[in-house]
C-alpha cells in the first residue's frame, strides 16, 4: 500500500506518522520504537502510544535527503524496515503491520544455590550497624 499523505502547514518541517498493527489480529501494538534513519545517521525517533500511532518531525533545512529508511521494532514481533521512502513532500503517513516472532520454550529450568555448603567448615554471619550498636562495651 502506498504510503498516504498528511496536512502539513509547516512548509519548514517533513512529518512521517503512521499506525502500526498486528498484521494477524488487526490489534494496535504499543510503544514500538520507530527510527527515520539515512544510511547510519538517525534523523528522528519515535515510539507508538497506546494506540499504535506514531509520529515524527524532521526539520527540513537540516537534511538535504530525498529519500530515508524506516526500521521498526518491537519485542515478540519480526523487525519491519520500510527501505528507500520518499520525503519529497512535506508530509507521509504510513499504515504498517508487523508480524509475531514468538517462540515456545520446550523446558526452563531455575536453579538456586545449595543452601549447605558441604566443604565449608566454620560459620560466618553479617551483622548490620544496629545489630553493631547493641553489642556490650
Amino acid at each position: 500500500m502506498p504510503p498516504l499523505k498528511l496536512n502539513n502547514n509547516d512548509s519548514s518541517k517533513i512529518i512521517i506518522a503512521g499506525k502500526l498493527k498486528d498484521k494477524e489480529t488487526n490489534e494496535s501494538i504499543p510503544f514500538a520504537t520507530v527510527v527515520i534513519r539515512q544510511g547510519d545517521n538517525i534523523l528522528g525517533f519515535g515510539e507508538c502510544d497506546d494506540d499504535g500511532n506514531f509520529h515524527v518531525e524532521l526539520i527540513k533545512r537540516l537534511y538535504s535527503y530525498t529519500k530515508v529508511d524506516v526500521p521498526v521494532n518491537y519485542m515478540g514481533y519480526e523487525p519491519l524496515k520500510i527501505q528507500d521512502l520518499p520525503i519529497e513532500t512535506s508530509s507521509v503517513y504510513l499504515d504498517l503491520s508487523m508480524m509475531s516472532n514468538v517462540e515456545i520454550l520446550g523446558e526452563l529450568v531455575i536453579g538456586y544455590p545449595a543452601m549447605i555448603n558441604t566443604g565449608q567448615t566454620s560459620t560466618s554471619s553479617v551483622l548490620t550497624q544496629e545489630e553493631i550498636s547493641h553489642l556490650p562495651k
